[in-house]
């Protein structure tokens, strides 16, 4: 019985770490709409998905979970986001999010730490 529970949190274990990192083996990657699109290795075709289904704006602040964003943000980009590693780069979006006063924050979400490549698909995993 220990061996199985060591077994299933050794499992569980693997599959939280595995999860993010997808701009390390991915690349052409860009938005449309709320979709975010990539290249991801071994594919030689494109994937996407919708982000719209899991971030959420919270009073002019893009944040997880949560879905319905695209309905009050615009100019939604892939950007470069800081790490603490100088040799690798991480992307996530930003956009102009509507507060509860009916004004714009510029905000942005780390994608990274949400999404991973899986067998050349993006998957939403955050």
């Amino acid at each position: 019985m220990i061996l199985i529970d060591l077994f299933i949190g050794l499992q569980l274990l693997k599959s939280i770490e595995a999860c993010g990192g997808f701009s390390q083996t991915c690349h052409n990657i860009f938005t449309i709409y709320d979709n975010l699109w990539a290249i991801c290795d071994p594919s030689p075709l494109a994937s996407s998905f919708s982000l719209d289904l899991h971030i959420s704006n919270n009073n002019g602040t893009l944040e997880t979970p949560g879905s319905g964003f695209y309905q009050t943000c615009y100019g939604l980009e892939v950007i470069d986001m800081a790490t603490e590693s100088e040799s690798q780069s991480s992307k996530g979006i930003a956009a102009s999010c509507k507060d509860f006063h009916g004004g714009y924050q510029w905000t942005s979400l780390s994608l990274d730490e949400r999404v991973e490549n899986k067998g050349g698909n993006l998957n939403w995993c955050g």
